[in-house]
């Protein structure tokens, strides 16, 4: 009884410091790129990267060893065989990247929430709020605002919303909205009055701009 106790107690202090861990995200499938577009003799334009999934697209920075230790160790105390679902894409409409936070924004309106593929981190993030008194029905479009936020608009909702750098809604914006979809968001002239946001409402057949602070300038 000693024993498997000592046992327990290694392989927890083991799996915690493997939960620390660091990942990497990597564009699937793997392997050198070889399709572009158009093909030969003309001047190829677009080139094939890779493809964005989920939780599939991470994988332990440590590899080798490691990574079999662990998964030898979640064996040995029972976690093998409780794994969770990962987390994947199910219906992706609207993708943003945010070069400066290394971050990439994927609307899913199927999921109902925002991927977060955050390469610095090398993690995932979902999220799923669009204000205090909601979630999101329907995000469509995205505009990251250059600090690891992004603008979100829900067509269902009909408002846009602002998520800081961990997912909280900071700003929403309703009024005159009826169905927004397209986001454009332009900073270079700093943050507040000076910013705009542009907003595309397809009901409503018109283009909204707004500044920074939210406040509709025409």
């Amino acid at each position: 009884m000693a024993w498997r106790s000592g046992t327990w107690l290694l392989a927890g202090l083991v799996l915690a410091g493997c939960a620390s861990a660091p990942s990497v995200l990597e564009l699937q499938p793997d392997g050198p790129i070889t399709r572009v577009w158009p093909e030969p003799p003309e001047r190829p334009r677009f080139r094939y990267a890779g493809e964005l999934r989920g939780q599939e697209n991470f994988r332990n920075a440590r590899g080798g060893v490691a990574e079999a230790g662990e998964r030898m160790l979640r064996l040995l105390v029972g976690l093998g065989a409780r794994r969770e679902r990962p987390q994947m894409l199910q219906r992706p409409v609207g993708v943003a990247v945010d070069g400066t936070a290394g971050r990439i924004f994927v609307a899913d309106v199927s999921r109902q929430a925002v991927y977060v593929f955050d390469q610095q981190a090398g993690r995932l993030l979902i999220w799923e709020r669009a204000g205090e008194d909601a979630a999101f029905l329907s995000p469509v479009g995205l505009a990251p605002t250059g600090d690891g936020g992004v603008w979100v608009s829900d067509s269902a909702l009909g408002r846009v919303v602002r998520l800081d750098r961990e997912g909280q809604p900071v700003r929403v914006l309703e009024a005159g909205l009826e169905r927004p979809t397209g986001l454009a968001w332009d900073g270079t002239a700093g943050e507040g009055a000076a910013a705009r946001l542009y907003v595309a409402d397809t009901a409503a057949d018109r283009i909204l701009v707004f500044d920074g602070e939210g406040r509709p300038l025409g």
